[in-house]
C-alpha cells in the first residue's frame, strides 16, 4: 500500500524498517523506542546507538575502539535491548525491587 498526502508519497512498509542511529536521532529516546520500528532499530544497531550516544553524551571524550569494546561486552545480554527499551518508554513507571544486579540481569522488575 503506498499512501499519498498531498506532495508526499509514503510506502508504509518500507516505513517499518529501521535505519542507521544518525538517520533515526530524530525519532529519538521515547518516540523511537515506543515503535515497534525503534524496538528493531535498536536490536539491529545496538552498538551503533550505544557509540553514537557516547560521542553524543561526551562530545570531548576521544575514546577508542578497544575502549568502547570493553563495554560493548554488556550488551550481549540477550535481555539488554528488553531492558533498555522498557526503561526507556516507560521510565520512572519501572523500578527495580532488589539490588542492581537482579535489575540488571531482569529479575526483578515491577
Amino acid at each position: 500500500m503506498v499512501s499519498v498526502s498531498g506532495y508526499l508519497i509514503g510506502n508504509q512498509q518500507l516505513g517499518k524498517l529501521p535505519l542507521p542511529p544518525k538517520a533515526e536521532l530524530q525519532w529519538w529516546y521515547q518516540y523511537y523506542f515506543a515503535t515497534e520500528r525503534g524496538r528493531a532499530g535498536y536490536e539491529q544497531y545496538t552498538r551503533d546507538f550505544a557509540r553514537l550516544v557516547w560521542q553524543l553524551a561526551s562530545p570531548r571524550w576521544r575514546f577508542d575502539d578497544a575502549a568502547f569494546e570493553r563495554s560493548a561486552v554488556a550488551f550481549d545480554n540477550p535481555d539488554h535491548v528488553d531492558i533498555v527499551v522498557a526503561i526507556t518508554v516507560l521510565g520512572p513507571m519501572v523500578r527495580c525491587t532488589v539490588s542492581a544486579e537482579h535489575c540488571v540481569s531482569g529479575h526483578a522488575w515491577r
